[in-house]
């Protein structure tokens, strides 16, 4: 009970790394000279109407 609230934020602060490392190693096999283009063709908007509540 003495350490749990540095126990706590070394984790948090550890997970932090690790997330950080491990986006580091993803990008780079994942990010190549040729983009893929991913377009999504959307409905137009139309503004929310009283009378169709």
């Amino acid at each position: 009970m003495q350490y749990s609230a540095t126990f706590i934020s070394s984790l948090y602060i550890l997970s932090i790394v690790v997330e950080i490392i491990t986006g580091l190693i993803l990008k780079h096999p994942f990010m190549h000279d040729e983009f893929i283009h991913c377009i999504m063709k959307l409905p137009l908007y139309q503004r929310p109407r009283i009378k169709k509540f």
